[in-house]
Parts: structure tokens; C-alpha cells; sequence
């Protein structure tokens, strides 16, 4: 596979995720829920990103590896983007409106069931 096509493909598959990030902001109700559900089923690891404030520990962000081994995919909170890297080749595509919303209901869904005390 030649560069051009794996950057191509690497291009695919990070606007493929904040298309699904998209599909979650856009949600409501009980589809809201069945949405976050079925992401979380394919993420392959979380982080959460905290900072001690005042002794009590605070939620900033998330990464959530999400693809791994060819290519690597995560969606990193902090820095609101997909970012992807199948050597040699490396993307980042910034969220649109409606997935940071699709981001920001996943955090909140995670600060629920994980409270940070």
C-alpha cells in the first residue's frame, strides 16, 4: 500500500468516527443512550483525564482508543479531535459542532455511572 492510500484510508476511517461522534449529538431520549451503549462496546480503552482541585479530584477529559494495530485511532478529548497514525503516516481532524456535543454526552454519561469522589 503506498502512502497516498494509507493516509486516504487513515483520512476515512478518523471522519467514520467523528461521523458516529455526529450521530450521538444528534440523539435523544432512549436512542441517546442505546447510542453512547453501543460506542462504548467498541472502544478498546479510556482515559480519564483528572486534575486535583481543592482535595477532591475532577473529570477534564477523555481519550478513548478506539481502533489499534493498523491504524491506531482515539478521539482525544482535551484536544477536541481523531486523531490516527498508521506509520508513516499520521491524521488529526478536528470535531465539528455537533460531535463535540457527541463527546461532551459521552463524558457526561461516563461522569455519571464513574463519578470522580
Amino acid at each position: 500500500m503506498t502512502e497516498t492510500n494509507i493516509r486516504r484510508d487513515l483520512e476515512e476511517t478518523c471522519q467514520g468516527v467523528v461521523k458516529d461522534l455526529e450521530e450521538i449529538g444528534k440523539a435523544e431520549g432512549e436512542e441517546l443512550s442505546e447510542k453512547i451503549e453501543k460506542f462504548l462496546e467498541g472502544v478498546l480503552e479510556i482515559q480519564r483525564i483528572q486534575s486535583l482541585v481543592n482535595g477532591k479530584w475532577e473529570t477534564q477529559d477523555y481519550i478513548f482508543l478506539v481502533g489499534y494495530g493498523g491504524p491506531n485511532i482515539w478521539i482525544d478529548g482535551s484536544e477536541k479531535a481523531v486523531k490516527g497514525s498508521w506509520l508513516p503516516e499520521k491524521v488529526e481532524i478536528s470535531f465539528t459542532q455537533l460531535a463535540l456535543e457527541g463527546y461532551k454526552r459521552i463524558a457526561e454519561y461516563l461522569d455519571e455511572i464513574y463519578p470522580s469522589d
